[in-house]
């Protein structure tokens, strides 16, 4: 085993819904298109955005964003 393989540790697994609104946001959707576009409650995006930034031990929508680039996520 590489050193590489001992430190990287898996990413932390989304739930379906959880990934949709994660890629959403990272594209710019506002909270209540995101709730519109998915037939939820706006309330629902959020706890399922501060769900998604939990889990991936990001602060804010802009490193979401950023992560969902760099993760192939959403392209440009």
């Amino acid at each position: 085993m590489s050193d590489d393989e001992s430190t990287a540790r898996p990413e932390p697994k989304l739930t379906e819904r959880q990934m949709q609104v994660a890629m959403l946001l990272a594209v710019g959707k506002k909270n209540a298109e995101i709730a519109a576009e998915l037939g939820i409650d706006c309330k629902t995006v959020d706890t399922h955005r501060m769900h998604v930034l939990k889990r991936l031990k990001l602060r804010n929508n802009v490193e979401l964003a950023r992560h969902a680039l760099r993760e192939g996520w959403v392209t440009l």
